[in-house]
């Protein structure tokens, strides 16, 4: 093993090879007169290329340890694709497959694998993403579906509607696996704000490439045979190694997109505009009835946007109150919450202000990231250890607070013990921790008084902390 994941980007030159190698084939594909011969050679030259990106993706699965199953599912789609391609150039002339054949089993894994490992890529890249993301991708899944529905679809149904129950099942179930795929692309591109990154560009061009030529052997497969021209030969293979090069880059450090930044006016605009376009389009006569489906899409679509204006004011409020380096709450929910306590809506709490001075190291320079790393660290030690009924802060000025109820402590010692405790597990450096601790409404009837009186007890307490990792061994 090399490590978690790549951590520069593979040559370009082998995968230029490879592209010079996929345009020689497409000419040949395009000599009159090759014969059957050639054809078939060709083809399995094809599906070798496709073999390659399948195993480079495999490889990368092999070589580090992060992220692998999203990227097994998807090399195991590029190798269901693979096979199903060399199973047909082996067992089937050109031009006369039967419906369905045995290559269809494996051509469908792709899509079924390909969409899985996608949706845990995103989990593993985007997890950070908030409501509104959540709520955005929902809608660009449904204005794909829409589009997939009028334009490969229902096209696609129309062709077969004569035709027997397995051919019809057969050509309609490609139309649906490439929309899924394109539905769960785009959602998860929205997940990451429309900045995902160039792996994320590249992965996302190779499976474009892929569905684009399988919609097109769609439409041309209507009956038994088909006759794919060169362009789409050739994209399968290309699609492949696209995805394989793709797998091997590094992940992209993702910046969050602000509530203001113009991305956030895409995606309303766009349901917004296809919205019209189809509702307009169905009073003209434009789209026929059976396109019912797609306009219901479209209208759950713009339900969402609903409930994404709806969740506005609640999600400013959440951002409002919440420090934006640890996710604990800030001055302004400590306020909200003090209140609560003065005025008997939550029972007697003890608060306790904790003022840590690290290693005057990590306060300038390079250290500051280490220092905001040791600040996350902190926050989340003390979410383990006093998460027991506490609710946990950090102001503008960096202190940590915590306010917790007396009843469910067995005092204030054993809070404020647990608490100190928490400061030495999360680090690996030495600190200093002053602390001051108040009862509230006991000690406070005021929050602003609380505030005041803790910050003037933390002269008189201080603590040196010792990480476990600091502690001399006799």
């Amino acid at each position: 093993m090399r490590g978690t994941a790549p951590t520069s980007c593979p040559p370009l030159w082998p995968f230029a090879a490879a592209g010079g190698v996929l345009a020689a084939l497409a000419a040949l594909k395009l000599v009159p007169g090759g014969g059957p011969e050639l054809d078939r050679a060709v083809n399995l030259a094809l599906d070798a290329v496709m073999w390659a990106g399948a195993l480079l993706c495999l490889a990368r699965v092999a070589c580090f340890t992060g992220e692998r199953a999203p990227w097994l599912l998807i090399g195991l789609a590029l190798a269901g694709s693979a096979a199903g391609d060399t199973i047909y150039a082996a067992l089937y002339s050109p031009g006369m497959p039967p419906v369905p054949s045995v290559a269809d089993p494996f051509w469908l894994s792709f899509l079924a694998f390909g969409a899985a490992g996608l949706v845990l890529l995103a989990r593993a890249r985007f997890l950070a993403a908030d409501k509104g993301r959540l709520i955005e991708s929902g809608q660009a899944a449904l204005v794909v579906a829409a589009f997939g529905l009028i334009l490969l679809f229902y096209p696609t149904l129309e062709e077969v509607a004569d035709a027997d129950d397995v051919t019809i099942a057969f050509s309609l179930v490609y139309p649906i696996g490439d929309t899924v795929l394109m539905s769960t692309l785009i959602a998860a591109l929205t997940l990451s704000g429309f900045r995902p990154g160039r792996a994320w560009i590249i992965l996302g061009a190779g499976l474009l490439l892929f569905s684009t030529c399988d919609a097109i052997r769609a439409l041309q497969s209507i009956g038994p045979g088909y006759s794919a021209a060169a362009f789409v030969e050739v994209g399968w293979p290309a699609a492949h190694l696209l995805i394989a090069y793709a797998a091997w880059m590094p992940p992209a450090y993702l910046k969050p997109v602000e509530k203001d930044d113009w991305r956030t006016a895409i995606l309303p605009e766009v349901v917004s505009v296809v919205s019209i376009v189809i509702q307009v389009g169905a009073l003209l006569g434009a789209f026929p009835g059976r396109y019912a489906a797609a306009r219901a899409f479209i209208i759950i679509a713009q339900t969402l946007l609903l409930v994404k204006l709806a969740d506005t004011p609640r999600s400013y409020r959440r951002a409002r109150s919440r420090d934006p380096l640890t996710g604990l709450g800030n001055r302004y929910a400590l306020a909200y919450d003090l209140q609560a306590c003065v005025r008997g809506r939550a029972p007697e709490s003890l608060l306790l202000m904790c003022e840590v001075a690290e290693p005057r190291s990590l306060a300038t320079g390079r250290g500051r990231a280490r220092r905001d790393a040791l600040l996350v660290s902190l926050s989340e030690s003390l979410g383990e250890r006093v998460g027991r009924g506490a609710r946990l802060y950090r102001d503008e000025e960096g202190d940590f607070l915590v306010l917790a109820p007396v009843e469910r402590w067995g005092g204030a010692h054993e809070l404020i013990d647990a608490t100190l405790d928490a400061f030495s597990e999360g680090t690996d450096v030495p600190l200093t921790v002053r602390y001051g601790a108040v009862l509230v409404p006991g000690e406070a009837a005021d929050g602003t008084l609380a505030l005041a009186l803790a910050e003037q007890r933390l002269d008189a307490l201080t603590r040196s902390t010792v990480p476990p990792t600091a502690v001399p061994v006799a």
